[in-house]
């Protein structure tokens, strides 16, 4: 998530502008003379809520930020906010502060997701809150080596995006401070090894670094 800057940010923003754009369409499925025959519905409360999916959340909004979070991680969460059966709301939950917790396959858990949990800080306190797996619909890229975590295209290259974070840093801290020294200091009087300590410190902080 932290990498979504510079050229990230950008090739992330117009895919996820893009889907953004989309429209649901929900049809009922029937048998006609032994042939499938779908049924546009034009207005449900399922269209309703993913129009807008909570108060503060447009439908193009949320499957912008859906779109990020899969791309960037590998993974995206939505929580249903639920009356009996009926969803009203649907948020999205930062997929970096979720954590499967998963059950004993002889549990007889048909995808062996025993909960959600949820762990954040808000206004300096732990908040920890425990979602059932029917609460949670759970996005996710496939990922070889983890088929409970999601693989994100910025997880697969990480290393060529800090490699190039590093030059743009080093390139900067040239503009900013000079990346080397290009002088030399000269003194007649003997250096104690805390001067020389001090003076190495301050040239570290100055110069070193990406």
């Amino acid at each position: 998530l932290k990498s979504n800057k510079e050229w990230v940010y950008r090739n992330n923003d117009v895919i996820a502008q893009e889907v953004s754009k989309l429209d649901f369409e929900l049809y009922s499925i029937g048998l006609k003379d032994g042939e499938i025959v779908f049924d546009l519905i034009e207005e449900h409360p399922l269209l309703d809520v993913l129009d807008k999916l909570n108060p503060r959340t447009t439908k193009s909004d949320g499957i912008y930020m859906t779109q990020s979070h899969k791309k960037l991680t590998g993974d995206a969460f939505w929580l249903l906010d639920k009356n009996g059966k009926q969803v009203q709301n649907i948020f999205i939950l930062p997929p970096d502060k979720i954590e499967l917790v998963l059950a004993s396959p002889t549990d007889n858990t048909p995808d062996l997701i025993k909960e959600y949990i949820y762990r954040d800080t808000i206004n300096e306190q732990q908040f920890v809150e425990h979602y059932q797996p029917d609460e949670i619909i759970h996005f996710k890229k496939p990922n070889p080596d983890n088929p409970f975590r999601g693989y994100g295209v910025v997880e697969a290259i990480a290393q060529s995006i800090d490699a190039d974070n590093l030059a743009n840093q080093t390139q900067k801290n040239f503009f900013d401070r000079g990346a080397i020294s290009n002088f030399v200091l000269t003194t007649d009087a003997r250096l104690t090894q805390d001067q020389i300590k001090r003076m190495r410190a301050e040239f570290s902080a100055m110069y070193s670094g990406a």
